[in-house]
């Protein structure tokens, strides 16, 4: 069932989200996908011929050649030190496992009153096949 009775008879229906695509095609996208591109073009172009101009420029005493190789070393480290950082935050702890016996001689040695049958009864013992077929 549609939601709107009209997309019924879409030459080419293709649906995102419960919306019809070609409902929201603008006729006139490929004249502006040319006006960008040629835009962009222009751009790239005005952005070479400055930086042929600025090659032989001295700034202070260093050149821009060498301001654009430091700054592109620059944006490197950067760049690893972002993903290390992803790298860190994306690690998980796991705990140590811990023997029950363990477990509850350290609270004994503290003090701490221990019900052991109930302690066992709520400990999670992984089992191999092997114990099960003993059993």
């Amino acid at each position: 069932m549609l939601e709107k009775e009209e997309w019924r008879y879409d030459k080419f229906p293709e649906f995102y989200n419960g919306s019809n695509v070609l409902d929201f095609y603008d006729p006139d996208i490929t004249e502006k996908l040319n006006a960008l591109e040629k835009e962009e073009e222009e751009l790239l172009k005005m952005e070479g011929m400055q930086d042929d101009l600025m090659n032989d420029e001295e700034i202070d005493g260093i050149k821009t050649s060498e301001l654009k190789l430091s700054l592109k070393e620059v944006r490197a480290k950067k760049a690893i030190y972002k993903m290390e950082h992803k790298l860190k935050i994306n690690r998980t702890h796991f705990g140590k496992k811990h023997d029950l016996t363990d477990v509850i001689e350290h609270m004994e040695s503290k003090g701490i009153p221990v019900n052991k049958e109930k302690l066992r009864s709520h400990s999670k013992v992984r089992r191999s096949i092997k114990d099960l077929e003993d059993a």
